[in-house]
């Protein structure tokens, strides 16, 4: 499914941080100073760097879309995402004909053959999401998990933001946006960074800064170095 986010904005951040980190630790070893460049194209095809590192080397590896629920585009079934009764549920490399024996699909014990996996995966990736449709994601993970098969569900929102897992990262934090008539801050709950340094969690509750806030600071500051000079 498409991606729910502004990946290549994200992506292109982080990029560009790692690399002017670069370009400070080069300063001050050497004193140099300099440029740092990326776009939003690069870091996408950077992204995507083993399907095209695959085809580089080999040009007759291409990316064909699999079936519906698949995931990975080097990676056979079952591999993928599957709609349960109320939900949805991810499961990882797993042989077929075992996952069909767990959640009781006969059809899948087959496909012996794991060459089969890629030649019928649509086949098979439709088999196994009719099937996993008919139950709650809790019953199948009730029975996947302890067979020690890599699946997980897919959280909603609110069922991201109340679980366990998540209060245990302590990733929501509070900040505090001027207002832009003049009133009192604007409260807003966001995450964290999601860095730790010497095993501390960082928190700041000053948020972004408005467009312009900072202009006659910064200018003032300007004016105070030249009249300094």
């Amino acid at each position: 499914m498409p991606v729910g986010i502004a990946l290549a904005d994200v992506i292109a951040s982080i990029h560009l941080a790692s690399g002017i980190t670069a370009a400070l630790l080069r300063r001050e070893r050497t004193g140099l100073g300099g440029r740092v460049d990326t776009s939003l194209l690069e870091s996408m095809l950077d992204l995507q760097f083993e399907l095209l590192s695959a085809h580089l080397g080999d040009p007759s590896i291409t990316v064909k879309r699999g079936a519906r629920n698949t995931a990975h585009a080097f990676l056979q079934a079952p591999y993928g995402v599957y709609p349960t009764s109320d939900g949805y549920l991810a499961i990882a490399m797993t042989p077929v004909p075992a996952l069909g024996a767990l959640i009781g699909l006969a059809t899948l014990e087959q496909y012996i053959d794991p060459d089969t996996w890629w030649t019928e995966q649509t086949a098979i990736t439709r088999a196994i999401a009719d099937h996993l449709a008919t139950r709650s994601t809790d019953h199948w993970l009730g029975i996947l998990d302890a067979a020690d098969v890599w699946c997980a569900p897919v959280l909603t929102l609110p069922e991201l933001v109340g679980h366990d897992g998540f209060r245990a990262l302590d990733m929501a934090q509070h900040i505090e946006r001027p207002d832009t008539a003049g009133g009192p801050p604007v409260a807003i709950q966001t995450t964290r960074t999601p860095v730790r340094y010497d095993g501390r969690v960082l928190k700041n509750d000053r948020g972004a800064p408005r467009l312009g806030e900072h202009t006659e600071a910064i200018r003032a500051e300007f004016a105070d170095e030249e009249a300094a000079v």
